[in-house]
């Protein structure tokens, strides 16, 4: 039976997505230039795939589509119902957010595409990396998964000024809680791993490509990786884009995703918006409308220049939460503005890298190290 090329296969079902305009144009520069990556241009060289595979491939991506489609549709049922004393305004809410839900569904095909490339690769790519590293640093896991590498450059403001860490000074003889850092030869990541248990790792690779950093995030456990987020982070001329996110789920395919969009004043962070779609979920164990969640930050800068604080507003769609719904739901902040301490301003330690803009942990290949 006759084979075809899989790195040709996946250019042309991204191809064949972006005519019928079930993603667009970003999303598939991003997914090309991931394709020239060195590693997955190694880890494709000579792969080949039957015909059945490669309608098992395409048939997952669309079963998994129709689902989530179908899912938005019961979504949309639901909550009229819950409205049903006001029936208008939950219209009115329904329509506010479909452009933005509408958006997050395209990105889904971006990661579901991601999700068949590497799901099962990650002992492929960990090989491939394995010959790059070139030195490593340790640190204390504090609730951020890549630590001081963590791809957010915003992520610990908006959590209360959680602290990323900092480095220790040799490598620890007991690794459990905390995470290591392997780096290239140019100062650039290869790959984290967070050490959960004896049996249990989180390693996140990272790839380089062009404007792009792809990190794909794998599950280890008792020795089997798998895949359990992508996160694709853009960079042009050393201003950071946008950060893009996907989790993983089961049988469900994604469980969500999210973005963070940087806006800019005199070449810093002047807001972001940050936004995440809970994807709808509805079997015979579990029913939950899911949620999309839209928020507006603006930086408050101090007299030296570093971010201290931020003020946040909720949006249903483009129009501010608070005026489209007078009861407040769970998922829109209760907070409108936040700000450091001087201790919290002041406490950035030798080897951290909070604060500092373009975070110089962004190496990519057009940012001067």
């Amino acid at each position: 039976m006759k084979k075809i090329s899989e790195n040709k296969f996946w250019q042309e079902i991204i191809s064949e997505f972006y005519q019928q305009y079930q993603i667009s144009q970003e999303p598939c520069n991003c997914l090309n230039a991931f394709f020239e990556c060195p590693e997955i241009i190694e880890m494709l060289d000579d792969c080949e795939l039957s015909q059945e595979e490669c309608k098992q491939y395409r048939a997952a991506i669309l079963d998994v589509l129709n689902t989530k489609r179908s899912d938005l549709t019961k979504r949309e049922y639901s909550i009229l119902q819950k409205f049903s004393d006001q029936n208008e305004k939950a219209e009115e809410y329904l329509l506010d957010e479909k452009p933005f839900i509408d958006e997050h569904m395209k990105e889904s095909v971006q990661f579901l595409l991601f999700q068949g490339i590497c799901k099962s690769r990650g002992e492929e790519l960990s090989s491939i990396l394995s010959s790059k590293v070139r030195y490593r640093k340790y640190s204390k896991y504090k609730g951020f998964s890549m630590g001081l590498y963590e791809a957010s450059p915003v992520f610990d403001l908006t959590v209360g000024n959680a602290e990323r860490g900092s480095f220790y000074k040799r490598e620890p003889k007991d690794k459990y809680g905390k995470l290591e850092y392997l780096f290239r030869e140019d100062g650039r990541l290869v790959s984290t791993i967070y050490y959960i248990s004896e049996n249990n790792q989180e390693i996140c690779y990272v790839l380089y490509s062009g404007s792009y950093i792809y990190y794909m995030i794998y599950d280890q456990f008792f020795g089997k990786k798998t895949l359990y987020s992508v996160k694709i982070l853009k960079n042009i001329h050393s201003k950071l884009e946008y950060l893009k996110w996907c989790v993983y789920g089961g049988l469900a395919g994604i469980h969500r995703v999210g973005k963070e969009t940087y806006l800019y004043h005199s070449n810093k962070i002047g807001k972001w918006w940050s936004e995440e779609f809970w994807f709808p979920i509805y079997n015979e164990n579990t029913t939950l409308d899911g949620s999309m969640i839209r928020e507006l930050y603006t930086v408050i800068y101090d007299k030296e220049g570093d971010m201290s604080g931020y003020k946040v507003n909720s949006y249903i769609g483009s129009r501010l939460a608070k005026d489209v719904l007078q009861k407040k739901f769970a998922h829109i902040s209760g907070y409108n503005e936040f700000y450091l301490s001087e201790k919290d301003r002041l406490d950035t330690g030798k080897d951290s890298l909070r604060w500092k803009y373009p975070p110089n942990y962004f190496l990519c290949p057009d940012i001067k190290k």
